[in-house]
């Protein structure tokens, strides 16, 4: 059996075609390989958009600082920007937006 993010398909013309490995299946088959497939339709999933992007970055960020700050005791934040500056405190409130936006789409993504 193909890995479950591989749709099997017969031969079509618009599919990426390379041979299935598996001896299971009639030779006549192929491995057609969709980027961001549903398992079980094959419905093309939810891409990222800007906003998606941008929040990752954000909540990317702020994971490395705590891990800066757990390991090192070192607030990188507060070092650019001071301890507790309005650019600091902008930073933090933006990275807890993007956490709050990222636990939405995964949310969002988890029902389809």
């Amino acid at each position: 059996m193909p890995p479950p993010h591989v749709t099997v398909i017969e031969p079509r013309d618009s599919c990426l075609r390379l041979p299935l490995a598996a001896a299971s299946l009639p030779a006549s088959y192929y491995e057609c390989v969709f980027v961001f497939a549903d398992r079980e339709g094959g419905r093309p999933m939810k891409s990222l958009n800007a906003l998606d992007v941008i929040a990752l970055i954000l909540v990317i960020v702020g994971g490395l600082n705590w891990a800066l700050v757990g390991i090192f005791n070192f607030d990188l934040v507060a070092a650019i920007f001071g301890a507790m500056s309005v650019l600091a405190r902008i930073v933090y409130i933006l990275v807890g937006l993007g956490a709050i936006y990222t636990a939405i789409i995964l949310g969002q993504l988890a029902k389809k």
